[in-house]
């Protein structure tokens, strides 16, 4: 069997990632079919266990490339060197994707409320762009002295990721009324960086 240049892996694996992508979004992670994940993807059954050994991993694999899309996005937008503006831009670029890809986040949330450690693992190691992107903004900010000492950089972000996917949760919850996409990026700052304390 021919073997396939490392330029051509990379490029069925993203097929995969993609096929992976529309298939969690409409079945969800249980229904997901992995041989069908590689028939849509124009390759043959099984295919999907020469790039990543479960379907976790692939799971994984697709969120990893959301949050790295989500970091790309945010460095193009050159917010403004404070934390809240930082911050803010950041969860901009991440609405703007989950609007993209919104059966697919509502998955995720699903997921997020797994009691399996494995899979919340996977998760966490799926969204690490974005946590690492978070964390640097508050590291910044905390030299700064705009964000408390108290907590990690790692706590915070992971707070703050928290935070936005429920505010999504919420979103649904209320059928796009409350609050709306235009609302949740300076909404969940507010609420990270201020919470319900009076002006």
């Amino acid at each position: 069997m021919a073997r396939i240049s490392k330029e051509q892996q990379e490029l069925v694996r993203e097929r995969l990632i993609a096929s992976a992508a529309r298939h969690f979004a409409v079945s969800g992670f249980e229904g997901a079919n992995i041989n069908q994940i590689s028939l849509d993807a124009g390759l043959a059954k099984g295919t999907v266990y020469n790039y990543f050994a479960t379907k976790r991993e692939l799971f994984a694999a697709v969120l990893e490339v959301g949050s790295e899309d989500t970091v790309a996005l945010y460095k193009e937008m050159s917010p403004t060197d404070d934390t809240a503006s930082k911050l803010e831009a950041l969860l901009e670029a991440d609405v703007a994707l989950t609007r993209r890809h919104e059966d697919f986040v509502k998955v995720l949330a699903r997921e997020l409320l797994a009691t399996d450690a494995d899979t919340r693992d996977l998760i966490d190691s799926g969204l690490e762009p974005l946590l690492a992107c978070t964390e640097t903004i508050l590291r910044e900010g905390r030299a700064r002295g705009e964000v408390r000492r108290d907590r990690s950089a790692q706590q915070l972000a992971d707070h703050l990721i928290s935070l936005v996917i429920m505010l999504y949760v919420q979103h649904w919850r209320t059928r796009d009324r409350q609050p709306s996409w235009t609302d949740i990026p300076a909404l969940t700052v507010d609420l990270f960086l201020n919470g319900a304390a009076t002006d």
